[in-house]
């Protein structure tokens, strides 16, 4: 099954409310809702969630996703006579910084089976670790483990593509997309997707309507906006980090693109 958390993290923070290593006692309970979102990561056992008119069973490995939500559900757990239950939790809430609201990611308990178990399993052992510190940078350390587990899962989760022709190229995209700001050849692209230059430009014109150069451009002129829009850079420090040689270069590529130097285009949207 599938979650992604799509939310805007500089629009949201996180409350981590508890992060505890559990051995339940009750084999059988029920619930009529719940007030916050669960990540449950199975060490030992078997556990079976109803819902609805529904149901799955986890075991070691898995990660379950239980939401803030008002539906009922109840779960059942199945011990071998010389085995110890036992699962790691994180009680956590998404709360929007403009209304306050606690956001959920699904309407249902949720198995999420697609994930690394390794890296869930290191990002789950830190945050229950840290937790009980009283430590200032533990609640950081908390929230940023917990981060990572919800982008694992959203990445997973994710999926782009929508034709034979973006499958073929998705190494590229991503590798474009994670270097952006650097020197980039078409020979280097071809190679990560096993396809011949012509092929990949090919593919990318089916699959984007763009080259890959302007593919990439696209993402830097994207960035480049984002970057104009705070005042914590200069220009020349922003031509810097999207890997331009200098300042002239950078303004050039922009004024180009928007009709107007990037200096006009921050005072513009400033402004307003």
């Amino acid at each position: 099954m599938g979650v992604t958390f799509d939310f805007d993290l500089s629009k949201c923070f996180i409350k981590i409310d508890i992060a505890m290593h559990v051995e339940p006692k009750n084999l059988k309970n029920s619930f009529p809702g719940r007030h916050r979102n669960s990540f449950l990561y199975v060490l030992s056992g078997k556990y079976k969630y109803y819902y609805s008119n529904d149901s799955f069973i986890a075991t070691k490995g898995h990660l379950i996703y239980l939401p803030k939500t008002s539906e009922p559900y109840s779960f059942e757990i199945f011990n071998t006579s010389n085995e110890i239950t036992r699962y790691l939790q994180v009680e956590f809430n998404v709360i929007s910084s403009e209304t306050g609201e606690k956001l959920s990611f699904a309407k249902h308990p949720t198995l999420i089976d697609n994930v690394s178990t390794i890296d869930v399993e290191e990002c789950m052992k830190n945050l229950v670790k840290v937790y009980p510190s009283t430590q200032p940078y533990a609640r950081h350390t908390a929230v940023s483990e917990l981060l990572k587990i919800l982008s694992l899962v959203s990445e997973k989760n994710y999926n782009p593509v929508k034709s034979s022709a973006e499958k073929s190229i998705y190494p590229a995209i991503k590798y474009i997309e994670e270097h952006y700001a650097e020197k980039i050849s078409s020979n280097e692209l071809a190679k990560l997707c096993h396809l011949s230059e012509s092929q990949l430009r090919r593919n990318f014109q089916t699959a984007l309507n763009l080259s890959p150069n302007a593919y990439k451009q696209e993402l830097v002129l994207k960035m480049a906006k984002k970057l104009l829009k705070i005042d914590e850079f200069n220009v020349g420090e922003i031509a810097e980090m999207l890997g331009f040689y200098d300042i002239y270069a950078f303004s050039h590529f922009f004024t180009k693109a928007e009709g107007v130097s990037p200096i006009l285009y921050r005072k513009k949207v400033i402004s307003k």
